[in-house]
């Protein structure tokens, strides 16, 4: 298989990434619809720090990276899809020397890999009924 595979994406508790030669792209689940100006997104070459007002549900994010960014050239976008949480998506060019990229061993450091936080329930996997035995069942023992 693919040697980068293994870190080319990963999960946290509060967001998702996935990591291209340059860049990082950055999910994070909303537990509802949101304005842009809702969104507080603070970003150093070192440091990433991610809020959302009116959200008390969802912790702020904040770390420091495996690398630097160019913090000049982030873009965020608040995004909806069918069936889905909405999500704020941030993308982050790494900073590197011309011509070169550099695969990072995660997004933030010290962040445990864990499943993302899903606002909207679960669609069940299997349903029950209980049902009274018909008479009609019972008399044919």
């Amino acid at each position: 298989g693919d040697p980068d595979a293994a870190i080319r994406r990963g999960e946290c508790v509060s967001y998702r990434w996935t990591q291209e030669d340059d860049c990082f792209l950055i999910e994070v689940p909303l537990p509802r619809a949101v304005g842009r100006s809702e969104v507080n997104l603070a970003v150093s070459p070192t440091t990433f720090q991610l809020g959302v007002r009116g959200t008390p549900e969802l912790e702020p994010i904040s770390g420091t990276f495996y690398g630097e960014v160019d913090p000049t050239h982030i873009s965020y976008e608040v995004v909806r899809r069918a069936g889905e949480d909405p999500a704020v998506e941030v993308r982050l060019p790494k900073e590197s020397p011309e011509g070169t990229y550099e695969m990072w061993a995660g997004l933030l450091q010290g962040d445990a890999a864990s499943p993302t936080v899903r606002f909207r329930r679960q669609v069940e996997r299997y349903t029950w009924s209980q049902v009274q035995p018909s008479p009609l069942a019972a008399s044919a023992r």
